[in-house]
């Protein structure tokens, strides 16, 4: 997983702010208090969770997947034209669409914080078109090359090329290998296959039912205690 590293400290201050307020009013005496604002303070550290912490993008061998606030985006490498990480991740699909990630980070200020086992050959820390190949001034063309820190677009393009260039990621996406080795004209039939399937009949963004109604409920507790 990946999402930006300002998330998880965030959310770390908030949760212990909130655990300190409850703790405080418990030490005391005002128990009834602590009790009543209690749902209010889980609202505050759920917000900050579905809003900063909760946004990821995971990367895999046969697509990268995008976990917003209510919503999750499955996308095959077959189905990604293109992507932009100006100011935010925007993944642009061959059939004109376009999904944007809450939860990526473009900038160097706040990079990218990678959690989870991924699998290293599609989380790559950098491939040679992200490190600078495709720029002009500082760090492009025509200067000497240095290390860079990790960037979301270095990673995705790493994972994006690991996809095109090596044909056994063309397997594991499909499934497994084959037992005899495939033909061209069959790896792009079983590709163009693949990506008929998941951008017609399966649906590529589904809602995150239990999320909303983990906020509905505690929106509706909090509503209870102003009654």
């Amino acid at each position: 997983m990946l999402r930006p590293a300002s998330a998880l400290w965030t959310f770390g201050i908030v949760a212990a702010f909130v655990v300190w307020l409850f703790a405080d009013a418990v030490l005391r005496g005002a128990t009834e208090f602590a009790l009543t604002a209690l749902p209010w303070l889980l609202l505050i550290l759920w917000t900050v969770y579905v809003v900063m912490l909760r946004p990821c993008v995971a990367l895999g061998p046969d697509g990268i997947t995008i976990v917003n606030v209510f919503r999750r985006h499955r996308i095959a490498w077959s189905l990604v034209d293109d992507f932009t990480t100006r100011f935010s991740l925007l993944v642009r699909l061959r059939d004109g669409r376009a999904i944007r990630s809450w939860g990526a980070p473009s900038t160097g200020i706040d990079r990218p914080f990678q959690t989870g086992s991924p699998d290293s050959r599609f989380a790559a820390p950098e491939s040679p078109r992200a490190a600078g190949v495709r720029r002009t001034g500082p760090g492009g063309l025509g200067s000497a090359p240095r290390r860079s820190q990790p960037t979301i677009a270095g990673i995705i393009e790493g994972a994006r090329d690991r996809w095109d260039t090596d044909p056994a990621a063309h397997e594991v996406a499909s499934g497994g290998a084959a037992s005899a080795p495939a033909s061209t004209a069959s790896v792009a039939a079983g590709a163009e296959s693949r990506a008929s399937a998941v951008g017609g009949r399966e649906r590529v963004s589904s809602w995150e039912w239990w999320s909303i109604a983990v906020t509905l409920v505690l929106a509706a507790a909090c509503a209870l205690t102003l009654l």
